[in-house]
Parts: structure tokens; sequence; C-alpha cells
């Protein structure tokens, strides 16, 4: 895919995959548009990735979600740029930003190393606040995000904002969820065996996450 064009984005560089689709670095060829960023992270389902039999674009759900997100607190949520299908491709375009929270995390146990430091304590726990505000801003309009895995969070300096949201659900008293397809290591048991949803077990899964990153 390196070097191809989907809709007006030139593909420059595989960022990652993850179970939903592929993310790749891009150049955006049409920033007409005042503000329009330069270059950002594309994510794509080819027709070999496809389900069988689904047409639609799989990305629509998550990109309404971000959407909602990012109006409602945009630091915490990265911004939704395109969602769109071109020839035989689905793609969801949004805010590039540096590295995933997990590869953070692992620079930040290199440094552990030598000992803790007050800017270190900084930095952990401003990524701490915006994992939490992010949770519950998602909560605040009815969204549990279920998977809460590092993978779904991405950093640049200061700020920790979440991306991933194809797993998040809206709650209601009875909801209940049988598609489980989420990152065990970073859900909560409830969530893994197909359980009702609760906005608990986002914190359950945060937990998780900060314990083992």
């Amino acid at each position: 895919m390196i070097g191809q064009v989907v809709g007006s984005y030139e593909i420059l560089e595989l960022l990652g995959h993850g179970s939903t689709g592929t993310v790749y670095k891009a150049r955006n060829t049409c920033t007409e548009d005042e503000g329009s960023p330069s270059l950002v992270a594309l994510k794509i389902k080819g027709k070999e990735q496809r389900d069988h039999g689904r047409e639609e674009n799989p990305f629509i759900k998550e990109f309404d979600i971000l959407v909602a997100m990012h109006a409602a607190n945009p630091p915490c949520f990265v911004r939704p740029l395109e969602c769109d299908t071109t020839e035989s491709v689905h793609f969801l375009a949004t805010e590039l930003m540096d590295e995933t929270l997990d590869s953070w995390g692992a620079r930040l146990r290199q440094t552990l190393a030598s000992g803790f430091t007050d800017q270190l304590v900084n930095a952990i726990l401003l990524k701490l606040r915006g994992t939490i505000d992010a949770l519950a801003t998602a909560h605040a309009l009815g969204y549990s995000a279920r998977d809460v895995s590092p993978r779904n969070f991405l950093v640049r300096g200061d700020l920790v904002k979440a991306i991933d949201l194809s797993s998040a659900i809206r709650v209601t008293c009875s909801t209940v969820h049988p598609d489980t397809r989420v990152t065990p290591r970073y859900s909560s048991r409830n969530v893994v065996i197909g359980g009702a949803v609760r906005y608990s077990d986002d914190y359950e899964a945060l937990c998780y996450l900060w314990w083992t990153s």
C-alpha cells in the first residue's frame, strides 16, 4: 500500500495493524480547507479484510462516536477528519499523533530504571488524567468504551487522546452485548464473558492498563 493514494490521501508509512484494520501515516493531498492537516493517520480495510458479505463502511459507527466525543472534549480525543469508501477500500482519517500509549510506556520503563523524578511523576499523572477524562466523557455521553487497551490511546507530548472506539456501545439499564471481540487483557471480566454493560467496567479495565503499562 505504500505510495498508493486512497481518496485524497497518499500512503507514506505503516504505523500498525489492529483487529479492525491497518493504520498508515498518510499525506493529505487536498488541504484547501482551513485547518486541514497535511499529515494524517489513515485506517483502512481493503476488500481482502472485509467481513464476508459486508459492503458498508465498517468505520461509520466509530467515526460518528469519535465526532461526538471530540466535540464534547477535544483535548481527550483525536480529531476525526473523514470516513469514506473509495473503489474497494474503506478508510477512516484522523489526526496524527506521535505514538501509542503502550510505546510510551515501554520507553518509560527504561527511564524508570534510573529512578523516579518529579518530571517523570508529573508525566505519568498527566497521562493518567487524560485516560480518565476520556472515559468520563464517553460515560457522560452514554457510552462504555469496553476495550481500554493502551493501543487505543495516542500520545503527543503531555497529551494523551483516545482513538479506537470500535468496541464502544451505548449503555442502557439492560444493555447486554454478546460481542466479546475485545482485548481480554484490557477489558473487565464482565465484558469478556459478555455480561450486562456497566460504566464501572471501563475503570476496572483502566486499572489493568496502568498496572501492566
